[in-house]
Order: C-alpha cells, then sequence, then structure tokens
C-alpha cells in the first residue's frame, strides 16, 4: 500500500526534476527527431562544461586564496575575526565562491557587533607580516599585495553594512541583513562584487531579498525571494555574460500570512492545505527548460472525494488508475527549448505494474513521451552522447 504521504513525495520529486508555468496552456512540440533532439542536448551538455571549465581560473578566487594566506600570520587584531573565517570560507567551495550566512559557526544574532568590532581599514605591512589597522567605522577594508606584486595593489572592502534588529518575539532579537557589499579590486579592476540587500514586513518576515555575485570575466550568479502573503516565489540564475548556465524559478500560492503560518506543522499534511494552493517550478541548464506545475487545491479535492486520506492510499489496479488520472490532470511537467517554448518531451504518469511475493502489486509510475509517441526510458542516453561523455572525461580529467 501507498500512503498519501509517499504519493505527494513522489509528485513533489516529479516537479522538482520537471519545469511548467500557469501561462503555457498551448502544447506545441518540437518538430525535431529523436536523434536531432539528443543531438541538441549533447551540444548544450558540452557547452555547460565549456562555461564551468571558466570556473577554474577566476582571478579573485587566487586572490582571496593568496589573501587568506596573508591573514594567517597577522596580527591579533583581527585574525579571529569571525568576518576573516567568512572571508577564508569562500576558498573553501569548488569554483563558486558562496556566501556562507548559513554557516553554523556564523553567528546570525549579532552580526552588527562583529561589524563594529572589526570595522577599520587594514594595511599589510611587509616588512612586518602584519596588517596596522586605523580607525575607520564605516567599512571593513584590507589593503595587501597579490601573489607577485611589490606593493600593496589590492583591496577588499565590506561595506554599506546594515541589519535590522527583530522586535518580533518569535526571532528572540535576532538581526536581520537590509544590506552589504563586497568588493575585490586589483590593479584598478574589480575582480569581484557581492551585493545582498533585504527589506521586511511588520512581523520582520522577509518581504524581499536579493543577492548578487559579479565577476570580472563574465560570470554572475544572483538571486532573489519575494514573499506578498498571497504568493512566494524564488529565482535564482547563473549566467555568463547573457547567456544562461543554469536558472531556477519556484512559486507558490496560498496564505502565507505569518500569524496564520507560524503555528502550521509543515510535516501535517492537512495543515500544509489550509494555506498552500498551488506549486510552479522550472530549472533551466543551457536552452534546455524542465517546468512543473502543481494544483494542489484541486488535487486534494480530488484525492478526498476518492477517500484517500494519509492512512488510507489506493490499493488496487483500479484505484491507483483513479490516482493516475488526478496526476494527470493536476500535475504538468515538460521538457521544453527555453527559446522557442517547443515541448521536447511530456510528463505522463501510468500505473505501474509488478510481480512481487507471487501476487500482483500497483505503484504510481512515470514516463516522458514525445511527440510521435515514444517514451523516455533509460535506453534512450545510452546511445548518441558519445562527444558529451568524453567532454566530461576531459573535465574531469583537468580538475
Amino acid at each position: 500500500m501507498e500512503s498519501l504521504k509517499k504519493i505527494l513525495l513522489f509528485a513533489s520529486m516529479s516537479l522538482f526534476a520537471l519545469t511548467a508555468c500557469n501561462e503555457d496552456n498551448e502544447e506545441v512540440y518540437t518538430k525535431q527527431s529523436t536523434e536531432e533532439v539528443k543531438a541538441n542536448l549533447e551540444e548544450d551538455g558540452i557547452q555547460l562544461l565549456d562555461d564551468l571549465d571558466g570556473l577554474k581560473s577566476l582571478k579573485a578566487v587566487e586572490v582571496l586564496q593568496s589573501f587568506s594566506q596573508l591573514s594567517g600570520v597577522a596580527s591579533n587584531n583581527y585574525q579571529k575575526s569571525k568576518t576573516m573565517e567568512y572571508i577564508a570560507s569562500l576558498k573553501k567551495s569548488q569554483g563558486i565562491p558562496v556566501l556562507r550566512y548559513s554557516d553554523a559557526a556564523y553567528d546570525m544574532s549579532n552580526m552588527s557587533d562583529f561589524f563594529d568590532d572589526y570595522s577599520g581599514v587594514y594595511t599589510y605591512d611587509k616588512s612586518t607580516g602584519e596588517f596596522a589597522r586605523t580607525s575607520d567605522a564605516t567599512q571593513i577594508k584590507f589593503i595587501f599585495p597579490s601573489e607577485g606584486s611589490s606593493s600593496n595593489n589590492s583591496t577588499l572592502t565590506i561595506s554599506n553594512f546594515s541589519v535590522l534588529k527583530t522586535s518580533n518575539s518569535d526571532f528572540e532579537g535576532a538581526e536581520f541583513l537590509k544590506s552589504v557589499k563586497m568588493t575585490l579590486i586589483v590593479d584598478a579592476q574589480t575582480l569581484l562584487s557581492v551585493q545582498m540587500n533585504g527589506t521586511y514586513n511588520s512581523d520582520d518576515i522577509p518581504s524581499n531579498l536579493t543577492e548578487t555575485i559579479e565577476f570580472k570575466e563574465g560570470y554572475k550568479i544572483s538571486g532573489t525571494f519575494v514573499n506578498t502573503e498571497k504568493s512566494v516565489s524564488m529565482d535564482q540564475s547563473f549566467n555568463k555574460g547573457n547567456a544562461n548556465i543554469l536558472g531556477l524559478h519556484f512559486d507558490t500560492k496560498g496564505d502565507y500570512d505569518y500569524t496564520n503560518l507560524k503555528d502550521i506543522d509543515i510535516k501535517d499534511i492537512d495543515d500544509v492545505n489550509d494555506f498552500l494552493e498551488s506549486v510552479n517550478m522550472w530549472v533551466k541548464v543551457k536552452n534546455i527548460k524542465m517546468v512543473g506545475a502543481l494544483n494542489y487545491t484541486s488535487f486534494f479535492k480530488a484525492f478526498d472525494a476518492a477517500g484517500y486520506n494519509s492512512n488510507n492510499g489506493p490499493k488496487t489496479k483500479g484505484e491507483y488508475d483513479q490516482v493516475v488520472k488526478m496526476f494527470n490532470d493536476n500535475v504538468k511537467g515538460y521538457f521544453k527549448y527555453d527559446d522557442s517554448n517547443e515541448i521536447i518531451a511530456k510528463l505522463v504518469f501510468y500505473t505501474h505494474e509488478y510481480q512481487y511475493d507471487n501476487a500482483d502489486h500497483y505503484a504510481l509510475g512515470t514516463k516522458l513521451v514525445f511527440n510521435d509517441g515514444s517514451s523516455v526510458d533509460d535506453s534512450f542516453f545510452n546511445t548518441g552522447f558519445e562527444d558529451f561523455m568524453e567532454a566530461v572525461d576531459d573535465f574531469m580529467a583537468d580538475m
């Protein structure tokens, strides 16, 4: 027997793997053959590896690694600073520097104390191997030599720092970031720029959060979070110039008023039913877009009408066929070309039949169906991707 929770988990996994948008009402399939689709997928995969390959030689990462080595022998004025730990953590990620505000070692409750304690201008003195500090309450600035330079040709600056000191008792006086900017400049060229901003409603709940990370080489990572209390959306993108490398969109509609949500158990399906109406998401990899949409309210009305609940799921083939119809009516998923919006393949649910312990069993299955009626299974990827696999081998060998 599959419970409601297992079926919902299956739906969530299907959505996470695929794409869709409410405005995509017309289903237009590509006229390309399966082999042409494979060729396009392979070309996009090879281009993706080429784009990622450029991350191995980002100048900003090299300078930050050099800076972290200098900071390791610097004076006690800042040696134990959480700010320094934060900056040094940039080199820990593989390829893409990530701001580690979620790191457990970085205490979010008193960010302003850290900034106040360690604000100032730190200038590297080659003769002593230490940084000399001068007062400046508006920024944390490091002036230092890049590797191979005989002069202090680099500056790393954290500025425009502000926080919201929460008054909501549920947050126990925590501080939420309102703004911060970080720049890395070497020889008058900006190698790295990071900007974060946040706005909050009267309950201290985020209403708009943005983050942008830009590298001199043209790579840009950006993210937004928007909460209107009737909908919540999130967008993330990773581009090189104007070309998409990776993109993600997620939005959900419902009742997201904080006073109604704060006591809800997100693991309780009945509680979730009280506020969630619909979920849409898409994921883009180069020109391939994977889209998914779930009409949550309509799905559960049908599920309840059939007499199913968290303790009573479908058992017989007829019952699974009924659930399959619910999914096909309320869950939409596609692989598409992003530039033309043409459908490569459509997600279809079906009743999967199998034998176990000399008895018939049933489960919810999925397949991707092409315009000619053929469906995707593992064999789709067995041939036609030789050049891509060779490119993957070369990429990994250079890591």
